[in-house]
């Protein structure tokens, strides 16, 4: 029974679904052009292979700033502090347009002007994030800008002002954000996520736009707001004092936000470098870079593994010929909750013109180095690694989820330190150290047995050649 369609039919029919499937391909290859660049990118959404392991290093706990996290209700309660903030900066600038007989305004209210002028930067702030946010309005995407920014400004005037004791102390006395402490640390610690930035170059706008009532900048707005950044995060414990580097300006300026900002403060004024005291000519062949045996195994290679001098977490230094391995004090990290580390991995990891990886090639050093929980105490005994007790299994599960998803760098800061260690620890003189020290830690019955044979035999032949001494005196040849 013939169901009406003939083998002629059919295939007219499939010649024309190719047909239209070939117009389709034609005409969607005429609307592709090449992929998009975005030189000025420079906020991220995290990538989820690195979020998996850790996702609250990278997700705001009470403010979201900038729009990746605008509108989320688990940070809502933070917006009226955000409005209380704007209106505090908004006093503090009329309150000096007055005083400067500009103006008499009672109630603080935003200037056309600061608008107008964050209009003009809102294409430039858009190509900042990785995101276009297209369901942003221009009005909304501008009140984010303003509303963000003067939060930030006055959060590091305040903190200013605290620490000077100057006059408004009584505000900031009053103020839950320093008067809570895990409001405060939380709050510190928002502020260095990479998808929670605002551009810097919105924030030195602002500054410049709204002079401050006794507020002497006495600087120009872009050095004075860096300033600011650094002080309120070294107080606030984001960063430790002794690891920040020279604030000098033609460094700092390349910075792209905040997060960026504490990225080259750390890096200091140059670019740090793993020091390696030993003949390059040598390192003719390279050796597997991306592991190295672990502290205790160079240890019993023969490495002193000793507390380094320099607080500059890069400055890990290996002098073969002191067999000597300094690891500066494991700073960056005193608090496992600070998110400051994973943030400054993720950044290098998805800069696409990131010149060096410094922080990724730091904490893949340090998770080969301790290893796990007993590297942890070994390393603590030297001073490298100051933890309470009990915490050792934190620390290393901390640098695991660091490295979880991480792209290893082709531009490893310690490609060399690894070489170097690589080959000192495979060499023949190590080996034999490695195992008789292994061999004495293991299976200390083993060694103490060969210890004694070596003692008898030492005896036996002295007892021989006191036997013999006699007969060799009285038979001179």
């Amino acid at each position: 029974m013939s169901n009406g369609h003939t083998p002629t039919s059919t295939a007219i029919r499939n010649e024309a679904d190719d047909e239209d499937l070939v117009s389709s391909l034609s005409q969607k290859l005429t609307l592709t052009s090449a992929l998009p660049t975005n030189k000025n990118c420079c906020i991220y959404r995290v990538p989820d292979n690195l979020k998996t392991a850790n996702e609250n290093a990278y997700v705001p706990q009470i403010v979201s700033i900038g729009p990746f996290h605008n509108g989320n209700k688990n940070l809502q309660a933070m917006q009226d502090q955000k409005w209380i903030y704007l209106k505090s900066l908004l006093s503090r600038h009329q309150s000096s347009m007055s005083n400067n007989g500009r103006s008499s305004i009672s109630s603080p209210t935003v200037d056309l002007t600061i608008v107008q002028s964050l209009k003009l930067l809102e294409k430039r702030a858009r190509k900042s994030y990785s995101e276009t946010f297209d369901k942003l309005s221009s009005n909304a995407f501008v009140e984010i800008m303003i509303l963000d920014g003067c939060f930030i400004i006055e959060l590091f005037i305040r903190h200013r002002t605290m620490m000077q004791k100057s006059d408004g102390r009584e505000v900031v006395d009053n103020d839950p954000l320093f008067t809570t402490p895990r409001l405060h640390s939380c709050l510190a610690w928002d502020l260095t996520l990479l998808e929670n930035q605002l551009p810097l170059f919105v924030l030195e706008h602002l500054v410049s736009l709204i002079q401050l009532r006794d507020i002497n900048i006495g600087q120009e707005p872009s050095t004075f707001l860096k300033e600011l950044a650094l002080d309120f995060f070294q107080h606030r414990s984001v960063v430790p004092k002794t690891c920040l580097g020279h604030h000098q300006k033609q460094h700092l300026d390349r910075s792209n936000h905040l997060l960026d900002l504490l990225r080259n403060s750390l890096l200091g004024s140059s670019r740090p470098s793993a020091h390696v005291t030993i003949d390059r000519a040598e390192d003719k062949q390279k050796e597997d870079r991306s592991l190295i045996p672990s502290a205790k195994e160079l240890s019993f290679a023969g490495i002193n593994i000793k507390k380094g001098t320099n607080d500059s977490p890069f400055n890990v230094i290996f002098k073969r010929n002191t067999r000597a391995l300094e690891i500066p004090p494991l700073r960056i990290v005193e608090d496992l909750s600070n998110p400051l580390l994973p943030n400054l991995v993720a950044l290098e990891q998805c800069r696409s013109d990131c010149p060096t990886s410094e922080f990724t090639s730091y904490a893949c050093l340090m998770l080969n180095i301790m290893k796990d929980a007993d590297g942890v105490r070994f390393l603590s005994k030297r001073g490298i690694i100051n933890q309470l007790p009990g915490h050792d299994e934190e620390v290393v599960l901390l640098f695991k989820k660091i490295c979880s998803g991480v792209t290893f760098p082709r531009n490893f800061h310690f490609s060399e330190l690894y070489n170097q260690l690589n080959k000192y620890f495979h060499s023949i003189k190590a080996d034999l150290v490695y195992i008789l020290r292994t061999q004495y830690s293991e299976n200390p019955w083993t060694a103490t047995t060969i210890m004694n044979a070596a003692m008898v035999l030492f005896l036996a032949l002295v007892q021989t050649f006191f036997t013999v001494l006699p007969y060799i005196k009285k038979h001179p040849s």
